[in-house]
């Protein structure tokens, strides 16, 4: 898929390649402000996220978003869980009275097969990966915006747009780079060998700056080297968590 190069420089500037934080990580977060927009405004009392909620939970990032909010409208929602959550104990209570003991001394659960049922079924459910509508919604959204930026990392305008900005994370370039025909991905790994060779050189000066010898040397950048490690290696964290409650 070709683009033009106004095209290219036009979604580029959308993108916010020459910005000092990874272009997905950015699309991911929006697609998070937008579904706790809606989340908050219509969908947190309706019946399929309740339903939703009853067997699975928001991650603990997107946990601690909503606790920075005055989100009393929330009471709503975790009136109804707590309601479900009260049917579930219940249950759970009577199919513990109804034990019995087994052939060889070991309790049985009266109508419960082994394995994962009862608490283990929902435990399971419950930390399973993937069950948080904010991660969802995010990753959907990385997803769909990955199969358009591709072709414009293929142009040179693109491509002069990315190598002035940080560029992606390491989780999304090794996505772009599954995604991306043979050409673009040779030349996102030698753009991605590039930053890397300057980041090992900014720690290898701060290591150099730490020995008695030279701490009469300005510091500089290199001081800085791990907050764009911490970026590249563990993603870009949302600009929310650097506001004041």
């Amino acid at each position: 898929m070709s683009r033009s190069g106004s095209d290219a420089r036009r979604l580029a500037e959308v993108w916010q390649f020459d910005s000092q934080s990874c272009p997905l990580c950015r699309v991911a977060e929006e697609a998070e402000e937008r579904f706790f927009f809606w989340f908050l405004r219509e969908s947190h009392y309706s019946v399929p996220v309740l339903e939703h909620l009853d067997t699975s939970a928001l991650c603990r990032r997107h946990a601690a978003r909503l606790l920075r909010g005055d989100n009393q409208r929330l009471s709503a929602t975790f009136e109804a869980l707590g309601r479900k959550e009260r049917v579930h104990l219940a249950e759970l209570a009577e199919s513990l009275r109804s034990e019995r003991p087994g052939p060889v001394g070991r309790r049985e659960r009266r109508g419960h097969g082994g394995g994962r049922s009862g608490p283990g079924r929902m435990a399971a459910s419950l930390e399973a990966r993937g069950g948080c509508l904010a991660c969802e919604a995010a990753e959907t959204a990385v997803q769909g915006e990955t199969l358009s930026m591709v072709p414009v990392l293929g142009t040179a305008d693109g491509r002069v747009s990315y190598r002035a900005g940080a560029g992606f994370c390491r989780a999304h370039l090794w996505l772009v780079l599954s995604r991306a025909p043979n050409e673009t991905t040779v030349w996102l790994v030698a753009d991605a060998r590039r930053r890397l060779e300057e980041l090992l050189a900014a720690f290898e000066l701060y290591s150099h700056r730490l020995d008695h010898r030279f701490q009469h040397e300005a510091k500089g950048e290199e001081q800085d080297a791990w907050k764009q490690a911490l970026r590249y290696f563990w993603r870009d964290p949302p600009s929310w968590a650097s506001r004041d409650r």
